[in-house]
């Protein structure tokens, strides 16, 4: 089980959101796995702290932050006058040719 899955692990376990098989096995490692239980104690003590039922929706809310957040990573952004690899390597093949031409210009100018 991994460190950074504890909160949301915590969060389905004590909305009652897992199967038996979940609840048996969550209740287990939570015996066991001694970073589970210290996150456990903590996601209790923060929620006893909210009496307010707008402040403990706030966890929904950043759930489906994270979500979007999360779904739309992959999208990359491309602003207005952003160079991409294909406007690079069109500048190099003109800066390259251009060089090429002015040396072949002198070179015969000069003989």
């Amino acid at each position: 089980m991994k460190k950074l899955n504890y909160f949301e692990l915590i969060d389905k376990y004590t909305n009652d959101e897992l199967d038996e098989g979940e609840r048996t096995k969550f209740e287990t490692d939570l015996i066991i796995n001694s970073d589970l239980y210290e996150q456990f104690k903590l996601y209790n003590e923060v929620i006893s702290q909210f009496e307010d039922k707008e402040l403990i929706d706030f966890n929904q809310v950043i759930n489906e932050v994270s979500d979007s957040y999360n779904k739309n990573k992959h999208i990359q952004y491309k602003f207005p006058g952003a160079v991409n690899s294909y406007d690079v390597i069109a500048i190099l093949v003109f800066i390259v040719l251009g060089i090429f031409l002015c040396l072949f210009y002198f070179y015969y100018l000069h003989v």
